[in-house]
């Protein structure tokens, strides 16, 4: 069982990665409620001067920027349900095979939900 200084310790991690995580989509994107994961990639103005290449360029850029998109929300989603059961006596334990999981684990990924061996 996780000591609560070290649930402390995890709680700050997680507040520390959720900031940056939300820092970094806003950079990029827009806060809409109705989209799956709460954020949307903007797509640039279409300027009727742009040539093909650079048109193409700036959907490849859009399409990367999507991509990372889903990666950092689903990063988020993991950040906000670790908090929410943080306090919990199971945050901690593997959520497939109960055994707890190890500090360093945790240390490297707080918002790990299983074991290492339930992971692969």
């Amino acid at each position: 069982m996780l000591k609560d200084v070290e649930k402390q310790e995890l709680r700050k991690l997680l507040i520390d990665e959720r900031d940056r995580i939300e820092k970094e989509l806003r950079a990029f994107t827009s806060e809409t409620p109705g989209s799956v994961g709460g954020h949307e990639t903007l797509m640039p103005p279409n300027e009727k001067e742009l040539n093909p290449e650079d048109q193409a360029s700036q959907e490849e850029q859009y399409f990367r920027l999507k991509s990372l998109e889903n990666i950092l929300e689903q990063r988020l989603k993991e950040i906000l349900r670790a908090l929410s059961r943080i306090d919990s006596e199971s945050f901690g334990n593997c959520e497939n095979c109960n055994k707890e999981i190890p500090w360093q684990r945790l240390k490297v990924n707080p918002a790990a939900a299983t074991c290492i061996n339930c992971a692969e």
